[in-house]
Formats: C-alpha cells, structure tokens, sequence
C-alpha cells in the first residue's frame, strides 16, 4: 500500500494494554471493525505492581472474559492473594486482600489481547500510532502508523488512545503538566528470590525515596515494581541500589541481583491528566488519567474504564454527535475519578513523612480501620 493510500476502519485503538484489549473485544463483538496497534512486540513486559483487585475481576466476568483467570491460575501465571504487608515508618500494616489476584502482565495483556482478536478485531503489534493533524475529515480521523511493513495511513470513524503513560496518542492530548515531584516506575521480574516473599502475599515498603511492591506468582517468579523520586534514584547510584536500599530500611530480606538488574521504567509518572474526550477522539486507561499505583489498582481502572466506554464508542462509531464528549467526561468520573481522588489523597500522605507516622502508628495498632478504605477501592 503506497504512503498515500488511506486504510479504513470503524475504530482505531492505541495499545493493547487491559483497557485497549479489552475495549477492542466489546467492540469488535459487536460487529464493528477495530484495529488494535501496540509499540511492543508481544508478549512484553510491563512495569505494573500486578494486582488485580475484585473490582477488575467483576468487569472481567461481566464482559465474559471471566475464563481467563482460571486458565492463567492453572498456568502459574496468577495466584490468589491472602493480603498486603505493607512496612512504612518503621511500622508493619497488615491489609485483607482476600479476592485480588496477582497476574504476571505478560501473560494476562496476551491472552486479552487473543481475545480481542478471536472477536474479530485485528492486532499489529510493534506498531506505533500518531494523530494526523488537523481536524477530522469526512467523518474520520486520520492515524499515521508505524511498523514493521512501513508507514500507512488509516482512517477511522473513531480513534481511541489506551496507549498509557507514555504513548504518542496521550502525548498529543497530555494538559500542561502541574509543578510538583514526579516519580519514575520501574520493574523487574526474577526466579531467584528469597523464600521469606511467599505467594498469597503482597509486599510493600514505603520510604521517603518511594516504594517497593513485591509480589510472587504461582510460577515462582518473584515480580518487583517500584515508584521512586529521580533524586534520591540517582543519589542512590541506580534504581537498584535504591530499592534495595528502601527493602533494608524495613527490615525486609534482599533480592539477589537487584542492583545490577536491568530494570524496565517510565520516563516519570504524570502531575496532568490527558484530554478525555474530543471530536472522535475517547482516552481511557492511563492514557486519560493516572494516579500513583500505591494501590494496585491500575488493571482495574483499565478495565472498568474500557467497559464503560464502549458503548459510547459504538454510537459515535454510528453518529458522531458532540454530546458524546461531555458523556464520556461525566461517566469516566464516574466509574474511575473519584476512586482516584482517593488514592491521590494517598499519595500524599506517602510523600510527607510526618503525616505517614501518623497514619501508619493508627493502622498498625487497629488494622480494622483500614478495611472500609480497601473495601471501597477494590470492590
């Protein structure tokens, strides 16, 4: 196909991450044409602390993907989780996670995307994806594509970034970011662990250069994700010898290799969110807002946000009309805003040494306390 030759689709969707698989199978299921595009080449890695909550599971079952969590728990690939552990300001809080699961990213963002394509939507992998510029034209909007069969151009009714944090399509809508300290994510995945990192349980230690989450799969490998503060990462010599640095100060065993581990990271978590919604343009996922993932609750946010905007999808796939940016806003509020106003107002604590003492001396003599919170953010 020439450079010139212009490639039709009902809907393009940028990275095949939970939320654009995802919304790629509801919508392919539904007769329309999707064209799902990746950067990556899959299977890949992912920095994600790997926790999928009830709440994720529920949005799973409801879009009858629900087989796929048996199949990767039969596999190794995703173990059920007992609870958190959570050691921050010399103290240890103890967190009911009983219903989440942990799942190795690899393997779960595949099998979602196989679903995906078993509906009828088309996968091209190690592909990128760019707005044209200018405004939609006879009712499409033009996407530049780049892989491995070179550059061409699409033209779909409707384009959806689902391309995470730092994806071109959620560069091109990102708002002016806000002052304040970013955090960079990294991750690492090793075989070679010490047993004190059970599975069934979720580790987590907080410190003033960031946290570290530790997670073991039912496979036996042992999944590390880290939010750091690029200062204290390069005082530290390495996001390695900072983690493990973080790990020692709660007392926590090491990991072998870790400081000379070749770890996988972002180039710093976002102050801003991306532009929602605009004319036949939808961002869902970490494309659209992101929030420090203390929590875990990322996949789930994924997902609950590429169920929900399906259906808006479909009718501007059928009509465009301009009522569908102000649905969008107001649903994507809320299904995903304000449980991320909550975690927000968690993040802050963690980034202020006083009010975490605080918190953390209450937690860990009444744990209860914390079990309406985790029961609101994963349920």
């Amino acid at each position: 196909m020439s450079k010139e030759s212009v490639e039709e689709t009902d809907v393009l969707i940028a990275g095949a991450g939970p939320a654009g698989s995802l919304a790629a199978h509801q919508l392919a299921r539904q007769g329309l044409r999707v064209l799902l595009a990746d950067k990556a080449k899959f299977p890949r890695t992912k920095v994600c602390g790997s926790t999928l909550h009830p709440c994720g599971i529920e949005v799973l079952e409801a879009c009858g993907l629900g087989r796929l969590l048996p199949e990767a728990m039969a596999r190794g690939h995703a173990v059920p989780l007992l609870e958190a552990r959570v050691f921050t300001a010399g103290r240890l809080i103890e967190i009911d996670l009983r219903g989440s699961l942990a799942v190795g990213r690899d393997t779960f963002d595949l099998a979602l995307a196989k679903a995906a394509v078993e509906e009828g939507a088309e996968l091209r992998d190690e592909t990128t994806a760019s707005l044209e510029d200018g405004p939609p034209a006879g009712g499409r909007r033009r996407v530049r594509l780049r892989g491995p069969g070179g550059e061409r151009i699409v033209g779909a009714r409707v384009v959806v970034a689902a391309d995470g944090l730092g994806g071109s399509l959620r560069r091109s809508t990102a708002a002016r970011p806000q002052a304040g300290a970013q955090r960079v994510g990294v991750a690492w995945t090793t075989a070679d662990a010490p047993e004190a990192y059970s599975t069934g349980r979720l580790f987590m230690a907080s410190s003033r250069g960031g946290y570290v989450g530790l997670v073991r799969l039912g496979c036996g490998r042992l999944v590390v994700a880290c939010a750091l503060d690029p200062q204290a990462v390069r005082a530290a010599g390495g996001a390695g010898s900072l983690a493990a640095a973080i790990l020692d100060e709660a007392e926590l065993p090491g990991v072998p290799g870790m400081q000379t581990a070749s770890w996988h990271g972002t180039s710093g978590f976002p102050a801003a969110s991306s532009v929602l919604a605009r004319d036949r343009f939808f961002a869902i996922g970490d494309a659209a807002s992101f929030v420090e993932p203390f929590t875990g609750q990322g996949i789930s946010w994924a997902l609950a946000s590429a169920r929900a905007v399906a259906p808006i999808v479909a009718s501007a796939v059928r009509e465009w009309r301009d009522d569908l940016v102000q649905a969008w806003t107001r649903t994507h509020a809320r299904v995903v805003g304000r449980r991320q106003l909550e975690c927000r107002a968690l993040a802050w604590v963690l980034r202020r040494p006083q009010a975490t003492h605080a918190v953390a001396a209450v937690l860990s003599s009444a744990p209860r306390l914390a079990a309406p919170l985790v029961r609101r953010l994963t349920r």
